[in-house]
């Protein structure tokens, strides 16, 4: 599938951290990607100056929990592409909080950003690559899915709940030839874990047995591995990636 000239992928979350190096990689390799996400970013007005990505290349701003504007955006990337080979489900927000003082606002956005918002772009993906017959959906989920961190309740449940549909997607859509597979990553020092206490940041490193955090470029090639065809009888999988945390 990565060897193939013109390939197609929407990338949620893809204006900066682990989803804008998800979209450099696949634009450095001659895919056409589309990328969104609430705010601009200078990874987007770097790929739109870039005249080798040009009219490889297409952005919105646009926020994930929003079904009707997703729905537009594939519809137009459709329509001016022709397809969708690769859906990357990787929007999400994660702002430590005890349940106890959790509003309903910030449940909500948890679980609206993290799951919903994956399903529902799964939802508006899928007719198209099943009339294809053909397609891959990767979820970024989260070590934190099936390991408990206090304050991380709302995430860690919508993240538990992004891996379940791994697996149940996996079964409904393979016999229409679409694998969907996982990755949770550990720990990544990014801008969605600056505002994470220091303390969380020493236990995650202090509890590594590789002895470090990861960076962005660890999760590439785990990343290209999903989306070539190394991994096309592979689906319904988590790999996780975090240095042994939680091993």
């Amino acid at each position: 599938m990565n060897n193939t000239p013109n390939m197609v992928a929407i990338i949620s979350g893809g204006t900066r951290g682990l989803g804008a190096a998800y979209a450099e990689v696949l634009l450095e390799r001659g895919w056409r990607v589309c990328v969104f996400a609430r705010r601009d970013s200078e990874f987007v007005q770097r790929a739109n100056a870039n005249p080798e990505w040009g009219g490889r290349f297409y952005s919105e701003q646009l926020d994930v929990r929003d079904s009707a504007g997703t729905k537009k955006l594939v519809q137009t990337v459709t329509d001016h592409w022709g397809q969708i080979d690769l859906l990357v489900n990787n929007a999400g927000i994660s702002f430590p909080m005890l349940i106890a003082l959790a509003t309903d606002e910030y449940l909500e956005a948890h679980l609206d950003t993290n799951l919903s918002g994956a399903i529902q772009m799964t939802r508006n993906v899928v007719q198209g690559m099943m009339a294809r017959r053909r397609g891959k959906i990767i979820n970024i989920t989260s070590v934190v899915g099936f390991r408990g961190y206090k304050g991380l309740a709302a995430y860690s449940a919508s993240k538990a709940g992004l891996d379940a549909a791994t697996r149940c997607l996996s079964r409904e859509l393979g016999p229409a030839g679409i694998t969907v597979n996982a990755i949770a990553p550990g720990f990544i020092p990014t801008e969605m874990t600056d505002h994470m206490p220091e303390d969380v940041r020493q236990w995650n490193l202090s509890n590594t047995p590789l002895g470090r955090l990861a960076t962005i470029e660890d999760y590439i090639p785990p990343f290209l591995f999903l989306v070539g065809d190394g991994s096309n009888f592979i689906t319904g999988q988590t790999l996780v990636v975090d240095g042994g945390l939680t091993a």
